[in-house]
């Protein structure tokens, strides 16, 4: 019961983000369903690892230290990866030449990459 209620605000954002992926499968919005269905998966896996995250470091006696880095670090992968494809769907909306799209979305993924590059000396916590 305790754990329930130390993440219970974790699983009711899965639950309603569950829901409408239930919903994006059978009403689509045409050709921004690919980017809201990305957009829906990371805000999905950002949830999922929050719940993670929460449950490893309220029982750091049991569990290792490094199970809890990977789930933080997961953690701020997927909000970094949905932020970036929040942005290119911006983008896209207000830019309809694909050069810049495409400019953004290479920015995007090389700041992913960064962040990816630069795990080991960041101390997360």
């Amino acid at each position: 019961m305790y754990p329930l209620l130390i993440v219970r605000v974790e699983i009711v954002c899965l639950i309603l983000l569950v829901f409408l992926g239930i919903n994006a499968r059978y009403y689509k919005m045409g050709k921004d369903n690919g980017s809201f269905i990305r957009m829906l998966f990371f805000a999905i896996g950002h949830v999922v690892f929050d719940i993670i995250t929460v449950l490893t470091v309220n029982n750091l006696d049991q569990v290792p230290i490094w199970v809890n880095y990977i789930a933080h670090v997961v953690f701020y992968l997927f909000a970094i990866l949905f932020a970036h494809e929040f942005f290119c769907y911006v983008i896209a909306l207000s830019y309809r030449e694909k050069r810049i799209q495409k400019a953004v979305r290479i920015i995007g993924f090389s700041l992913v990459g960064l962040y990816l590059l630069l795990l080991p000396v960041m101390p997360i916590e």
